[in-house]
């Protein structure tokens, strides 16, 4: 679901919030552990490695020393609490401490459908550091829902189309919201995904060597192709860069 184009934040933060409760239940219930623990020692049979423990010190400080005498209940208490502490942890950093952030996907012109008072005002508290006063933002409210009341087939489905699509003048508080949504965790793997394949075919085994200044610069050239560059402006920019013998013209 996070992996789609069209990822809802919302409806991922409230099937977030089930695994939570799933992680939590799992972890207090001693039976889990105990199946996986077993299918652990019969795997490790195969492989004529016998379930083991690192000896209990009075004190130690580079590894993990709990107060525990069973091989399982040690395992448990280090690596599978540990671990699913962790998940846990992130799942919540993630995604359930931004929840009210995450409303202002609801601001795209093909949700507002379902944006209602308390919705409004809850995006609001949530960007109110940076925003204007709360009736202001309202009243953009308003203008914006009658925006693509009155032009539905103009209606971007993306969020950075909604962003380009947004007069800054007009409406200043939604496209501070836009911004800052945009800056949030990706909801695909997209853009990591095209820019490892754009680093593959500029750094190939010829241009081994290039330093990172020279790999970033021809990575955004490749990237961003389709952009129009003016040749004169960069070759005079490249010659006031230093002093040089001969002008370039």
């Amino acid at each position: 679901m996070l992996q789609g184009v069209s990822c809802d934040l919302v409806e991922a933060v409230n099937e977030c919030q089930t695994l939570i409760r799933v992680f939590e239940n799992e972890r207090n219930d001693i039976a889990v552990f105990n199946c996986l623990y077993d299918e652990a020692v019969e795997l490790a049979e195969h492989f004529e490695i016998v379930p083991s423990k690192p000896r209990t010190t009075g004190r130690q400080r580079n590894r993990a020393n709990p107060a525990v005498v069973g091989i399982q209940d040690y395992w448990r208490f280090t690596l599978y609490i540990q671990f699913l502490d962790h998940l846990l942890n992130e799942l919540r950093d993630r995604f359930v401490n931004s929840e009210e952030r995450f409303l202002a996907q609801m601001l795209l012109p093909n949700n507002l459908k379902t944006l209602n008072q308390d919705h409004q005002i809850r995006i609001f508290r949530a960007y109110e550091s940076d925003l204007q006063s709360e009736d202001q933002f309202l009243l953009e409210i308003k203008r914006w829902v009658a925006r693509w009341d009155i032009y539905p087939s103009k209606k971007p489905d993306q969020l950075c189309a909604t962003f380009e699509m947004t007069p800054k003048e007009l409406y200043p508080n939604i496209f501070c919201i836009l911004q800052i949504l945009l800056t949030m965790p990706p909801s695909t793997t997209t853009a990591a995904e095209r820019s490892f394949s754009a680093l593959k075919r500029v750094k190939t085994y010829l241009r081994s060597t290039m330093g990172q200044d020279r790999l970033s610069s021809l990575a955004l050239l490749h990237v961003h192709s389709d952009f129009d560059i003016d040749t004169k402006e960069v070759v005079d920019t490249f010659n006031n860069d230093r002093q040089r013998k001969m002008l370039l013209s």
